[in-house]
């Protein structure tokens, strides 16, 4: 299937989403599949279970730019997320140089680290529906690139009988 990444682009399609969350993908398959769709000019992302920081960063180190972390329903929870996938000053996180990212030459870890810091996108999932209240809050803290939720979170109440009232604004101001 990999044989296909290459045309993605040329019909509009510029990322690829790799979901470790729910299903039997493994992190070796993957990061074959993320190497692979850098390699096509497609911007992998992938979905790591709760927690996951270990899972999470291996994904990053090996292909992906963009992670979604799952249930990050508090700021404080938002702020563990960024502490673990920033590099130092905003986060904990050690650097090297060889990656996937830059073809695997190696590079300074100054160099590294600015670059990843630059294109690496993080994302929180909020679920339950009642967290939802909390994203403008996680999403405000600094290092969150973006907020997403599940279907019943963002399409309605816990219901799902009517529209979800929240509307966060990007940028945040």
């Amino acid at each position: 299937p990999a044989a296909i990444f290459p045309a993605f682009p040329t019909v509009g399609m510029a990322w690829l989403f790799l979901d470790l969350e729910p299903g039997p993908l493994s992190i070796d398959t993957a990061s074959q599949v993320a190497v692979t769709a850098l390699q096509a000019g497609l911007t992998p992302i992938a979905r790591v279970p709760k927690g996951e920081f270990g899972m999470a960063t291996r994904m990053l180190d090996n292909g992906a730019l963009g992670l979604v972390m799952p249930h990050i329903n508090t700021a404080q929870e938002a702020k563990l997320l960024v502490s673990k996938l920033r590099f130092p000053p905003s986060g904990e996180r050690s650097v090297f140089g060889g990656r996937p990212q830059f073809g695997g030459a190696p590079r300074p870890g100054s160099e590294t680290s600015e670059m990843r810091t630059r294109e690496t996108r993080i994302s929180a999932m909020v679920e339950p529906w009642e967290a939802v209240a909390n994203a403008p809050k996680i999403a405000g803290g600094g290092g969150i690139d973006g907020v997403s939720g599940g279907k019943k979170e963002w399409v309605g109440e816990p219901d799902s009988t009517s529209a979800c009232p929240l509307e966060i604004p990007f940028p945040l101001d």
